[in-house]
């Protein structure tokens, strides 16, 4: 039995399976969830929306899982075909093989191996956090992309703050449930967060998982993506996100940049009224 299958059986991995179904059970009615093969593992899928609707994909930040997007993926998959994934080898439903992805070149083979599976041809990216960092390096590598939306997107635009780094070492180092919370709470400033989600992260944070790999921060060179948004959270702990929207304007001129008030890095999918709202806007800047 795999390390992934080992705790998924263990009662602490029983509880996170109880709260990472119930976010999805909350999903929008027609809702799918499959695994596609990949030499990578299974990769779980979680589908919504109009099969003739535009293809978004959507990668969640670490350790977040894709039961982060619950409270906007009613709104997306109104009139868009959503595809919402975990990584195998990640914490969340994917569940990795014997060759696990060890490097970038893994990392966007497997992205690129799903999509093509799904059947999509030129896909939208919706990245949070490391989903952004995936989702801007899959670009940059060539791979046909019909447009990003880059959310939070850490480490990219610019570095983040000692501080952020200091509270998130110990989890790194230790992982288990109580520092979790305690991270997120401090981060979020103790704005409410849905009790299933925090669940989900919490016990996820013990998850076994293969080595996070990283793309390379693209620093002068951006990815000719005609339709492409970078959503910042005001109030984000993880960076300055002044200088950051300064960067993205200065780096990679034409992009569109939308600052979300009164949100933090890992709060702010939890506010569905304005962040649906801003990716909806966004989506429909990109003409999609």
């Amino acid at each position: 039995m795999s390390e992934t299958a080992t705790f998924l059986a263990s009662p602490i991995g029983r509880r996170f399976s109880e709260a990472y179904d119930a976010l999805v059970n909350r999903w929008p009615p027609g809702t799918r969830r499959f695994d596609l093969a990949s030499p990578y593992g299974n990769t779980h899928v979680v589908a919504s929306g109009p099969d003739s609707g535009r293809p978004l994909v959507l990668l969640s930040g670490s350790g977040a899982t894709l039961t982060e997007w619950y409270s906007v993926i009613g709104q997306l998959s109104r009139r868009h075909r959503v595809y919402a994934v975990d990584i195998p080898g990640q914490v969340g439903a994917s569940i990795p093989s014997s060759t696990p992805i060890s490097s970038v070149p893994d990392l966007l083979d497997w992205l690129a191996v799903t999509v093509a599976t799904l059947g999509v041809d030129e896909p939208t990216l919706i990245g949070h956090s490391y989903g952004a960092m995936i989702a801007l390096a899959f670009a940059g590598g060539g791979f046909p992309t019909d447009g990003l939306i880059l959310v939070e997107p850490n480490s990219v635009f610019g570095g983040m703050r000692p501080e952020y780094l200091a509270h998130a070492l110990p989890i790194l180092l230790s992982p288990n449930e109580n520092r979790e919370r305690r991270f997120l709470e401090w981060e979020t400033g103790c704005r409410p967060l849905d009790e299933q989600w925090s669940d989900v992260a919490a016990l996820g944070a013990t998850m076994p998982t293969t080595k996070l790999v990283i793309p390379r921060r693209l620093r002068s060179v951006r990815p000719e993506v005609r339709r492409r948004t970078v959503i910042l959270a005001k109030q984000s702990r993880v960076h300055d996100v002044a200088r950051i929207a300064e960067n993205v304007h200065s780096t990679w001129p034409g992009t569109q940049v939308e600052i979300v008030a009164d949100a933090t890095h890992h709060s702010l999918p939890m506010y569905p009224d304005v962040f649906g709202d801003v990716l909806e806007a966004a989506l429909d800047e990109s003409g999609c």
